[in-house]
């Protein structure tokens, strides 16, 4: 009886460990995803106020003084919370191998 309940506890916790994995990864995914946009967000804006440096010089102290800023500012605070999603669900994983002491 206690073989059966042996298994039943690792192939319980072999199932959830790999559903943390998955999560990982796709965050990882994710993670990666946002940092492509949020560069090419970056980069484009740039791209815009390099166009107008010599003619229009609102728009050009607008967006390196207000946009490209809080656009920054917003970018790294999401690619945060990725990575703290990565370290919890990661920490998560470890339990779970020190349960079953892979």
């Amino acid at each position: 009886m206690d073989d059966i309940r042996l298994k039943a506890y690792f192939d319980a916790s072999l199932l959830e460990y790999r559903s943390i994995r998955d999560e990982i990864l796709a965050t990882i995914s994710e993670f990666f995803r946002l940092l492509e946009f949020g560069s090419a967000a970056l980069l484009g804006f740039m791209g815009v106020a390099f166009k107008f440096w010599r003619t229009e010089d609102v728009l050009v102290k607008g967006l390196f003084g207000l946009v490209i800023p809080s656009l920054a500012f917003l970018c790294a605070e999401i690619l945060i919370g990725q990575i703290a999603r990565i370290h919890r669900a990661s920490r998560f994983g470890q339990t779970v191998e020190d349960k079953v002491h892979l």
